[in-house]
């Protein structure tokens, strides 16, 4: 027998009748959705990726105060990796009797390597992707107001005379770092020394750029590590930027948690699918048995029949979600203003792998049942018992299911809640919906004929009514999830970048400086942010143990323990923090109590009631934790690892830090205050804010996009749940029509069975999706959660509505058919 021949003849029998529509149509949608979704979020993501890098002129970075050994840019370029560097030093320039403070950065022949440097030159703004040729100055506009010279003119940086040659409008790093940022001079790398500005004892910042194949980044990262110093600290495209990671780490846990929401709704469908097929190939399995044809040959029979589908669905699905990312494609790139990188293979091939897998997971149970059916037992309408290998295939299904599940999201919290709560609402809710069937029977007899045919369908099949029940639940849980999740999270990212975020820092002000600022905000009526007073300090000891024995040199808080950090105190809990232990200081309390921000406070295993030693200007002090805080990092507003009680920190000397917003027809004015305080270093970050913003605008238009994807594979379900029990529907309508019942009726009685359904579902929906709500926002996005009164209320109703409609819709033919017709075909 050839099998692949006759299986091949009997899937396109099946495809010309139309019996495998609801099957295709749901896996259609959960292939085409997941490789879609796949696309786009590796194309997004791999085009971040870059614009973040551009954020610090490479793939990854070293911040060092020193230079560093020649061994390490050896073991870089043997890697293929290229190179460049910067030296950074404060210099003095003074023209025209003007004296003004600059940051001068000498940059190597490479640089930048990722991004690019914006000059103006005689009001054209031109891209270069090289710094200045040696003997040429590069400056922003900052330096030629203040000193009153223009391009073409000379200035003098130590013994070096420069030509200003252009002014720069965007340094590809100027992000990098907060604390480094005054008026900017570009020079090259061979001039350094010409300047003699660099002595010994000189304070120089080196920054050293590499690039190259992630493989080779993530190796050379790795033999980093151990060798990295104090005052070192590797600097990359995800974590120099914890505002774009945070929202990007989301977004991707957002998509990923739609996509599997639309896979379990798919493959609740194909489930349901596969046993209407199974009811409907009964007679001819029962056929070929009579025929000759072995157990083991019918089930080699319709596997091959389900993997020729599998494959040519998924060919076809994965083709339809390449082409609708293809689609969303320009419309992605209006929002990133560039180009998306074009996506990996792997993205492509895991499309198909899921589409041929979903399908045999779903359908190996039926299939074990379908090969022992026998040819007596399609007379006496008798299914076949269930086998103890087709209990087995459930739960290889399951754990197949799970790993897709894993292996999609990469998220193993994730994976667990939607598994581990769905599976337990499910076990406990279809025990109480047996318990509601068995008690409702009680009360049939007591109601109208009407209400009591339409329970009858729930009452009479309580194992289908409640597998109906959880299928349309599950729809409306997923539903719930994506409206909730789409809503509470793009709205929670929005608020983190307000109207008026700020979009300028103000960094070292003097206290007797402070009424000219105050003066100037007024003036130019810019919206300003609260002002802290800063000392630089280190960290250097808990509970008198030394810090470099207690903290390990591999996590994100590297930073916050090796290098010297901003130190402040406040009266008041500043806005956007939130107190997660402990209490606050009173204003009679006595100095000498800190403040510390949760996650440091984790990383470094501090405690209420522990001491502190810190380090400033080589004077030691020490403070008591009396509280932790918890802080939004992406409120563009200065925040703070430790803050003091008032009186802690007045024996040293500070300045003043603070943010503030400044429209774009208000720049002009920032000239003035430059000219009054020149001392003050401002930092602009208008790029920042647009990358951040121009991830929230992709993103908005992909969630509603995955929404559309949701909606059909709900009514899929819905289909695939009605047509289980369609056969017996069709004979039992028959039967009332025979004896003498009217469509008015028939209708009545469907619409009672279809509301039953809704209002069950709904309520089922809204106590379920509350609870996983509930944790999803508490460990996997770490959001607060608040219950959406108003989908709890529409959620019932829209069920009802929802499914009564389709329902109607669905078995209008039921009400056209000829009895006589379908009593002659059972």
């Amino acid at each position: 027998m050839n099998y692949w021949r006759l299986s091949w003849l009997m899937v396109w029998r099946d495809l010309r009748a139309g019996e495998l529509n609801l099957l295709i149509s749901a896996l259609l949608i959960a292939i085409s959705s997941s490789t879609a979704i796949s696309l786009c979020t590796d194309r997004l993501q791999q085009s971040f990726q870059n614009n973040a890098a551009e954020l610090i002129a490479a793939d990854l970075a070293i911040s060092s105060s020193s230079a560093l050994a020649p061994t390490w840019l050896e073991y870089a370029q043997s890697h293929a990796l290229n190179t460049a560097q910067a030296i950074e030093f404060s210099s003095v320039l003074m023209e025209h009797e003007e004296l003004l403070l600059t940051s001068v950065k000498a940059v190597s022949q490479h640089y930048p390597l990722k991004g690019a440097l914006k000059t103006s030159a005689h009001g054209q703004e031109i891209t270069q992707y090289q710094g200045p040729q040696a003997g040429m100055a590069w400056v922003d506009q900052r330096v030629l107001n203040t000193l009153k010279l223009s391009l073409g003119a000379s200035v003098t940086i130590g013994d070096k005379v420069f030509i200003l040659e252009k002014i720069f409008t965007n340094e590809p790093d100027r992000q990098g770092n907060f604390f480094r940022f005054a008026p900017r001079v570009l020079i090259n790398e061979q001039d350094l020394n010409a300047t003699h500005s660099v002595q010994p004892g000189s304070h120089l910042h080196y920054t050293y750029y590499f690039s190259g194949k992630q493989d080779a980044l993530q190796l050379f990262n790795q033999w980093l590590l151990p060798q990295l110093q104090p005052d070192q600290k590797i600097i990359n495209a995800h974590d120099s930027r914890p505002e774009i990671a945070n929202a990007l780490d989301k977004a991707h846990d957002y998509l990923q948690l739609a996509s599997l929401l639309i896979l379990i709704i798919s493959a609740a469908a194909i489930a349901l699918a596969t046993q209407r097929y199974h009811e409907r190939h009964r007679p001819h399995t029962a056929l070929l048995r009579c025929l000759g044809c072995s157990q083991h040959e019918l089930f080699c029979l319709f596997l091959m029949q389900f993997c020729l589908l599998g494959m040519l669905t998924s060919f076809i699905g994965t083709a339809v979600g390449a082409l609708l990312q293809q689609l969303m494609s320009p419309l992605l790139s209006q929002y990133l203003s560039t180009d998306l990188v074009s996506p990996s293979w792997l993205s492509f091939s895991s499309g198909f792998i899921l589409g041929l897998s979903l399908l045999l997971s779903c359908a190996l149970p039926p299939l074990l049942q379908l090969k022992h059916v026998s040819a007596l037992g399609i007379f006496r309408h008798e299914l076949a018992p269930l086998p103890t290998t087709a209990w087995l295939s459930y739960a290889l299904a399951l754990t197949l299911m799970a790993s897709l599940l894993w292996q999609s999201s990469h998220n193993l919290a994730l994976t667990a809640i939607l598994l581990g709560i769905g599976l337990l609402s499910t076990l406990i809710f279809a025990a109480l919906l047996w318990l509601l069937l068995i008690q409702l029977r009680h009360f049939l007899p007591k109601l109208s004929l009407a209400y009591r045919l339409g329970l009858q369908h729930l009452t009479h099949y309580p194992a289908l009514t409640i597998g109906q029940l959880l299928a349309f639940t599950s729809l409306l849980i997923t539903l719930n999830l994506s409206v909730s999740l789409r809503n509470d999270l793009l709205t929670e990212w929005q608020q983190q970048l307000p109207t008026h975020a700020a979009n300028h820092f103000a960094m070292n002000i003097f206290p007797t400086q402070l009424p000219v600022y105050e003066a100037w905000l007024h003036n130019e009526e810019v919206i300003g942010n609260a002002v802290y007073p800063i000392v630089r300090g280190r960290l250097i000891a808990i509970n008198d143990q030394p810090l470099t024995r207690l903290a390990p040199k591999n996590n994100l808080e590297e930073n916050a323990k090796h290098r010297e950090l901003s130190l402040t105190w406040s009266h008041d809990l500043p806005d956007d923090n939130l107190l997660s232990a402990g209490t606050w200081w009173s204003a009679p309390e006595a100095a000498g109590l800190v403040s510390v921000e949760k996650k440091l406070a984790a990383n470094l295993d501090i405690k209420l009631g522990d001491i502190l030693t810190f380090s400033v200007t080589q004077q030691r002090f020490t403070a008591r934790v009396s509280s932790l805080r918890a802080l939004n990092w992406n409120n563009m507003k200065p925040n703070f690892y430790m803050l003091f009680s008032p009186g802690t920190l007045n024996a040293f000397p500070s300045t003043y830090l603070t943010s503030f917003y400044v429209a774009e027809h208000q720049k002009t004015s920032l000239t003035s205050l430059i000219k009054q305080l020149p001392n003050v270093n401002l930092i602009e970050i208008d790029q920042l804010l647009k990358q951040i913003k121009t991830i929230l605008d992709a993103l908005s238009y992909i969630v509603d996009f995955i929404l559309y994807f949701a909606w059909f594979a709900a009514i899929c379900l819905f289909l695939a749940a009605l047509s289980v029990r369609l056969r017996t529907r069709q004979y039992e309508t028959a039967l009332l029509r025979v004896f003498g019942a009217d469509s008015h009726l028939l209708k009545h009685m469907q619409n009672i069975e279809f509301s039953c359904l809704g209002a069950l579902s709904g309520l089922l929906a809204v106590a379920v999706s509350n609870l996983l709500l509930s944790l999803l926002y508490r460990y996997t996005f770490t959001i607060d959660y608040h219950p959406n009164w108003f989908l709890c209320i529409i959620t019932p109703c829209f069920s009802v509505i929802f499914i009564t409609v389709l329902g109607n819709i669905s078995l209008h033919t039921l009400l056209n058919k000829a009895p006589l017709q379908t009593l002659r075909e059972e």
